[in-house]
């Protein structure tokens, strides 16, 4: 029997991302918080709902977001007027499309727990010209060494909730990147990266 979901309509108003976000103030107030002490102006995000981040950004900020929400990316557009919404799977999705630009950071909140592995995710993000990186998890991560996958398959597909090993994503990280940490916020997780090694697009 395919598991219950939730009517996409619950998803897609702006009430649902607040009341997401009042659920994780500290790791939000962390986010906002190291956009400005970064002078970050330049945001490419993935997963980014309606494109809150956009709020807190300085005026003439380019804000990109990557969303398989058709109707989260209308709700961006008429809260933020002159952002990039573009619609499609991060994992799939062709990357040339940014050759030639720079940003500030990568950032990705509470999405890597819905996908199938993080691995594509990072061969992806490594594509992207960006001077940091940052992940939050918003279900906590285990401390043995084996991922707890949660699939679900319902009228939307198949969903993911997985808790994922720490120990296991630090080695991965290690043989990837010079640099990252993670910072704790409860049941919250945040992953940074600086900076990254990247593979230009197209080489």
């Amino acid at each position: 029997m395919a598991a219950r979901t939730v009517a996409p309509t619950w998803k897609h108003g702006l009430q649902w991302y607040a009341r997401l976000r009042r659920h994780h103030v500290a790791v939000w107030k962390f986010v906002e918080e190291y956009v400005v002490r970064n002078g970050v102006k330049r945001v490419i995000e993935v997963g980014g709902g309606a494109g809150h981040v956009a709020s807190f950004l300085p005026y003439g900020s380019d804000y990109v977001n990557i969303e398989v929400n058709a109707e989260a990316l209308r709700l961006q557009g008429l809260a933020h007027p002159g952002t990039r919404a573009v619609h499609g799977s991060f994992l799939d999705l062709d990357l040339r499309q940014f050759a030639g630009e720079h940003f500030d950071l990568l950032l990705t909140m509470s999405v890597l727990e819905h996908m199938a592995g993080y691995e594509r995710f990072f061969e992806q993000a490594d594509q992207i010209d960006a001077t940091r990186m940052l992940v939050t998890f918003f279900v906590k991560m285990g401390t043995d060494e084996h991922d707890r996958m949660c699939v679900r398959d319902g009228p939307e597909g198949l969903h993911y909730r997985n808790t994922y090993s720490r120990p296991k994503l630090e080695a991965f990280l290690r043989g990837r990147y010079p640099w990252f940490q993670f910072t704790e916020f409860g049941f919250d997780s945040v992953l940074e990266i600086q900076p990254a090694v990247r593979t230009p697009i197209g080489a």
